[in-house]
C-alpha cells in the first residue's frame, strides 16, 4: 500500500477492516454451512477470495486493497468455519479431534514455515503485484480441486 501512496491511516484501516467484519461473518458462516454444507461454502469462500485478489490485480489502488480487505473479513470467516467442518465430517469418528489438530495446527504451521520465507523471497524478486497473481492462481487451483473432489454433506456428522 505504501508503494501505491497510501497514508498511515489507510494502512491502519486496511489492517483492521477485515477483523471488524469477521465476527458477524463467522455467525453467518455457521448458518450457511448448516444450510448448504461445508464443501459448497468452502468453494464459495475460495471464489470470493479470488474476486478480492482480482480487484487488486486488475485495478491496483488503495481503494481496491481496502475493498479486498473488507471482503477478506467475509471470505476468511466462510473459509475458516467451513474448512473446519469439512475436516470434521471427513475424519473417522474416533479421530476427528486428532485430524482437526493436524489440519489447524500442524499443516498450517508447516505451510507458514515454508511459505513465509518463500513469499518474502518472491516479494524481493517480483514485488507485491506478482504475489497477488500467484495467490490468485493457487486459490483458483484450490477451488478447482475442491470442485472436483468435494464430498456431499453427511447428515448427522460434525456440527453441520
Amino acid at each position: 500500500m505504501k508503494q501505491l501512496g497510501a497514508s498511515e491511516t489507510a494502512i491502519g484501516l486496511a489492517s483492521t477492516i477485515g477483523a471488524l467484519i469477521e465476527l458477524p461473518g463467522m455467525l453467518l458462516a455457521d448458518r450457511l454451512v448448516r444450510r448448504h454444507g461445508p464443501g459448497v461454502i468452502l468453494q464459495s469462500a475460495l471464489l470470493m477470495q479470488s474476486v478480492g485478489m482480482s480487484l487488486v490485480l486488475f485495478s491496483p489502488s488503495v481503494t481496491s486493497i481496502l475493498l479486498m480487505r473488507a471482503l477478506s473479513g467475509i471470505y476468511f470467516s466462510l473459509y475458516l468455519v467451513s474448512s473446519i467442518e469439512y475436516v470434521v465430517q471427513g475424519a473417522p469418528d474416533d479421530h476427528a479431534s486428532t485430524v482437526l489438530a493436524l489440519y489447524t495446527v500442524t499443516l498450517r504451521g508447516l505451510v507458514g514455515l515454508i511459505g513465509a520465507p518463500l513469499a518474502g523471497h518472491l516479494y524481493d524478486l517480483l514485488g507485491a503485484y506478482w504475489l497477488y497473481a500467484i495467490g490468485l492462481g493457487g486459490t483458483l487451483l484450490g477451488w478447482l480441486t475442491l470442485k472436483i473432489t468435494a464430498r456431499p454433506v453427511i447428515p448427522g456428522r460434525g456440527t453441520g
